[in-house]
């Protein structure tokens, strides 16, 4: 479980480069309660890139699952010198396992070239043209099959370095592995706008999931759905005032 994130003040490395361009986050602590959380705000308030930084940090970009690999910790390395992105942030995490999806990712690239799961998923995302609605459904399949390997008890985190790497690249191994705490406490699901582009009933059918997950684990959702207004969440805005401004707009519609 998550318990909060906050931006130290002398922060000078981010695993989202949008994170310092965003007003609406900065150094202010972002605090997360168990079963159902919803992120909420207008666009480009900084939702997508909240979820994205917990991915990174976590090591949960790639593939749904936590995997330390030479992209992911160039992510958070500066790639001359040991200054990392973990000493940017306060994360209080009890060390559970990190899930992430975002049906608007391409697996399998980065930089213009095949990344580490290319072999593992990416081929399928990369040389498929679903519908957008497709990709989110394929996407949240996918990572309730991680969800339920985790389950049965797999580990959930995947070094690939481990045994062919040098001392440097070792070192930064050992300071992921350091931050991110893997054990079998409760599994955190972070999901960025997984309704986009899903028909009403899916989305219907899709949050019916997501609150059932909810009592087992903690679910964390960007999501712009109306739906999520009427479910028991905890609720976090990006822009103060807004889910009170979402309700009166509704009112006056009736």
């Amino acid at each position: 479980m998550i318990r909060s994130l906050q931006q130290k003040e002398d922060a000078n490395m981010f695993p989202c480069r949008w994170w310092p361009r965003v007003d609406t986050l900065g150094t202010r602590k972002f605090e997360f309660k168990p079963g159902l959380n919803f992120i909420v705000g207008p666009n480009g308030s900084g939702k997508s890139t909240l979820t994205k930084t917990i991915a990174r940090l976590f090591m949960a970009e790639q593939g749904g699952r936590q995997t330390i690999t030479q992209h992911s910790l160039s992510d958070m390395f500066n790639i001359c010198s040991k200054n990392n992105t973990f000493d940017s942030f306060e994360v209080d995490h009890d060390g559970g396992p990190v899930f992430y999806l975002n049906p608007e990712d391409t697996v399998g690239m980065q930089y213009g070239q095949f990344d580490d799961d290319f072999f593992k998923e990416g081929f399928v995302s990369a040389g498929a043209k679903p519908s957008s609605g497709q990709k989110s459904t394929d996407g949240m399949n996918r990572l309730l099959n991680l969800i339920q390997e985790w389950a049965d008890g797999a580990d959930n985190v995947d070094d690939r370095l481990g045994g062919r790497c040098n001392d440097l690249w070792q070192e930064r191994i050992d300071r992921a592995m350091e931050f991110i705490k893997p054990d079998r406490r409760t599994p955190v699901i972070i999901l960025d706008e997984p309704d986009s582009s899903v028909d009403l009933f899916g989305t219907i059918e899709l949050f019916g999931l997501i609150r059932l997950c909810s009592e087992s684990m903690q679910v964390i959702v960007n999501t712009h759905s109306p739906l999520a207004l009427d479910m028991d969440a905890n609720f976090i805005e990006t822009v103060e005032g807004y889910i009170d401004d979402c309700r009166k707009k509704i009112d006056e519609q009736e």
